[in-house]
């Protein structure tokens, strides 16, 4: 099952003025006294870097499959966790660069590392993995 990742609105509107500034400073290269290769190249970066801040906020998903959990974030970040590697949940406040536009997350644990994750339904999310791998252990907290 595929699920959206949930947005704050300041995140996301700054994602986009970004993305946005980036596109209007491409275009104003093209003003400034420079060899046309520089003006290319530097339009070429910006529209990248404005393309890649919009593509964080509209293609970040995660996608739970019959034995792994799959996170896309933009047009950069996958990642792959086998379920029966994940040994739990907790809930958090955090604002750590993630796969996660919302500062209320899912932090999910495997054995040595950890993901944070903010599925627009949450609940559904969470029934969804322990259906999967019922080995799972939700954690209480926001901390």
């Amino acid at each position: 099952m595929r699920f959206r990742a949930r947005k704050d609105r300041w995140f996301a509107r700054m994602m986009w003025a970004i993305g946005a500034g980036c596109y209007v400073l491409a275009v104003l290269g093209f003003f400034i006294d420079v060899s046309p290769v520089v003006k290319w190249a530097g339009a070429a970066i910006l529209v990248l870097n404005g393309a890649a801040c919009h593509s964080a906020v509209l293609r970040t998903f995660y996608v739970i499959e019959q034995d792994r959990l799959k996170i896309a974030g933009g047009f950069f970040y996958r990642r792959t966790i086998p379920l029966a590697k994940i040994k739990s949940i907790r809930r958090i406040v955090s604002l750590e660069s993630s796969a996660a536009l919302s500062k209320k997350r899912l932090r999910i644990f495997t054995r040595f590392d950890y993901v944070d994750v903010s599925p627009e339904q949450e609940e559904a999310f969470i029934r969804q993995l322990k259906e999967a791998a019922p080995h799972i252990r939700v954690e209480d907290g926001t901390g």
